[in-house]
């Protein structure tokens, strides 16, 4: 059945000041570490439809409003949320 379950899991993203030269091929212009970002997914395990969004920190407050975000998001395509697992994902059942 979609929803059930929801996967919701975060990756830490490094932020740069500037292209490195990965992109540039110049090695004497290095981009610094200005901090991070988070990316927040949630993935329907039936449908496979997922929900990102980007957010500045993982507080709790971010987690709740990706969480209502992502709820309105599946509701808009008939997608009922049973209940979400955080974390990695189970391996498939065979």
């Amino acid at each position: 059945m979609p929803g059930e379950p929801l996967h919701i899991d975060i990756k830490k993203l490094d932020r740069f000041d500037k292209v490195d030269h990965r992109i540039t091929g110049d090695r004497t212009q290095g981009a610094r570490n200005v901090g991070w970002e988070y990316v927040f997914v949630a993935v329907d395990d039936l449908s496979r439809i997922a929900f990102t969004k980007t957010y500045s920190d993982k507080k709790q407050a971010s987690a709740v409003d990706f969480v209502r975000q992502a709820a309105r998001y599946f509701d808009a395509l008939h997608v009922p949320i049973q209940h979400a697992a955080a974390g990695p994902a189970p391996p498939p059942s065979t």
